[in-house]
């Protein structure tokens, strides 16, 4: 479970551009994590942490202290320095020792966190030059084999699902395929309510997402899509009726054989000779066991002369 410590929440400020070095997937990783510029980089901040001493003047970092928790260091980062610090594994309660004078904070951390995995994300703010904005710890050793992914991927289940009401087509979109490749059958709701949506490129993502994470779709809203106004959805819900060996595919097949879609007409008339071609093949006659065993059938043996 990742500890998050964050000085400003101020919406998804780092989560279009961001990206989180935690699995796909990983449940309780940050949806988004905002950290604002701190006032504290204009004006002195001295904060006691038992013995410990953190200033922070002008973006410069002095610290001195022993065998201070991490999640102490954290915290003063992220509420002084308008940096957000995430834990993960037992990285918070590790603990560190550093004297130094006015390092920038990212030289002071690279300092202080030297027996541990970091992962740094840096970015600009409007015409200001790159900064670091977010770091992410892990204990050592914990962080190989361990790459970055885009926010979609490491977004709780429950704050996609918020996303599913969006104005924006493209969030309701990703939030839907995320959820159904997450959730498998699950999301079943999920699926039927992305596949009414109003956008074409909502339908078309989560009918994909379903087919990729075979997610059944009833028939009745498959027929329903291979009328629908975008050819991408009517070709993928032609295809998923084939792939279920649906009763309809044939219907289906022919109702799209003269589609204004060069692309879903060439897939409905593949589906047929397909079909026709196993059809055939389920109507031929078996053979006589005489045939299978290369002899001659009855009529053209020779006759007893007697």
């Amino acid at each position: 479970m990742a500890i998050v410590r964050v000085a400003l929440w101020v919406g998804c400020c780092l989560l279009a551009p961001a990206f989180s070095p935690v699995l796909a997937g990983q449940e309780g990783a940050p949806t988004s994590v905002g950290a604002a510029a701190s006032a504290a980089s204009s004006s002195a901040s001295r904060v006691p942490a038992g013995n410990a001493q953190i200033t922070l003047k002008d973006a410069l970092l002095s610290v001195d202290f022993k065998n201070l928790p991490l999640e102490r260091l954290g915290d003063e980062l992220s509420h002084k320095g308008g940096i957000a610090v995430v834990f993960l594994d037992n990285a918070a309660s590790q603990r560190v020792s550093a004297t130094f004078q006015k390092l920038t904070i990212d030289e002071g951390l690279r300092r202080i966190l030297h027996d541990q995995d970091v992962f740094y994300f840096y970015s600009s703010d409007g015409n200001k030059a790159s900064a670091l904005r977010a770091v992410w710890i892990y204990p050592k050793g914990k962080a190989r084999g361990v790459a970055p992914v885009p926010p979609d991927q490491w977004g709780s289940n429950k704050d996609l699902a918020t996303q599913l009401v969006s104005s924006d087509a493209a969030t309701r979109g990703q939030a839907a395929e995320t959820l159904i490749a997450r959730k498998g059958d699950a999301a079943t709701d999920v699926l039927l309510r992305a596949l009414d949506d109003k956008d074409a490129q909502v339908r078309e993502r989560a009918l994909y997402a379903s087919m990729q994470s075979k997610v059944e779709v009833p028939p009745s809203v498959l027929n329903k899509l291979i009328q629908d106004n975008s050819a991408d959805v009517r070709y993928l819900a032609l295809h998923a009726l084939s792939d279920s060996n649906s009763p309809d595919a044939r219907s289906a097949a022919e109702q799209l054989s003269s589609d204004s879609n060069e692309a879903v007409r060439n897939e409905a008339r593949d589906i047929i000779s397909r079909l026709d071609v196993m059809s055939g093949q389920s109507k031929q006659p078996p053979q006589s066991a005489s045939s299978q065993q290369g002899g001659a059938p009855a009529s053209d043996l020779p006759q007893n002369p007697n």
